[in-house]
């Protein structure tokens, strides 16, 4: 329950960032993020460079 928590309140965040900052209102900028994050493939945790990447 923490863990979902967490990633609403990052969400929340990067959207009122990407509003304040690059003037791009959340219902524009939620399609992009979510097809980042879901559709792209991550890589193989060797061939990161940071740990968070």
């Amino acid at each position: 329950m923490n863990q979902i928590l967490t990633l609403f309140i990052i969400g929340a965040i990067v959207l009122v960032g990407n509003w304040i900052g690059y003037d791009v209102t959340p219902a524009d900028s939620l399609p992009g993020i979510l097809q980042k994050t879901l559709m792209e493939p991550r890589k193989p945790r060797y061939m990161r460079v940071f740990w968070f990447f």
